[in-house]
């Protein structure tokens, strides 16, 4: 990943796609999230409340394509996630294709927001097609697509 490279600006307010995202997860988490932390926990965001989900099968070399790291990298990410208590993981396998895509979900503050957020996510959960039907995390040719 070319970290010098010259990135483009953002659009004004108001005038392209964008991920609507919690003030606290720009204005309380980065002081207790590594950088890494921090980098996979945008990526989830992007594919969750970008999408108008709580929860999504993201791979993890798309995430480290993504955010620009390992995928060791982001597994610690992922841990430290999980121990901070901002995101769930779903784990599965398949008995013909082994590991399957994870499932990460956004933890939602149900003290501060009540039980209609939570019915609503639950919902959306069971909406969701089987992890069965989500691709592998390391298939090669992911990004040739």
């Amino acid at each position: 990943m070319d970290h010098q490279k010259k990135l483009r600006g953002l659009p004004p307010p108001g005038t392209a796609p964008y991920t609507q995202t919690p003030n606290r997860l720009l204005d309380e988490y980065p002081a207790h999230l590594s950088g890494a932390e921090f980098k996979v926990l945008m990526c989830i965001v992007r594919r969750t409340y970008g999408w108008g989900k709580t929860s999504d099968a993201i791979p993890r070399k798309y995430i480290a394509e993504i955010c620009g790291i390992d995928s060791k990298t982001v597994t610690s990410a992922i841990k430290g996630l999980e121990a901070h208590g901002i995101i769930s993981t779903r784990r599965s396998k398949d008995s013909e294709r082994g590991d399957l895509t994870n499932v990460y979900e956004i933890k939602l503050d149900e003290a501060a927001f009540g039980d209609a957020v939570a019915q609503q996510a639950s919902a959306e959960l069971a909406a969701q097609p089987p992890a069965s039907d989500h691709l592998t995390g390391d298939e090669d040719d992911f990004f040739d697509q």
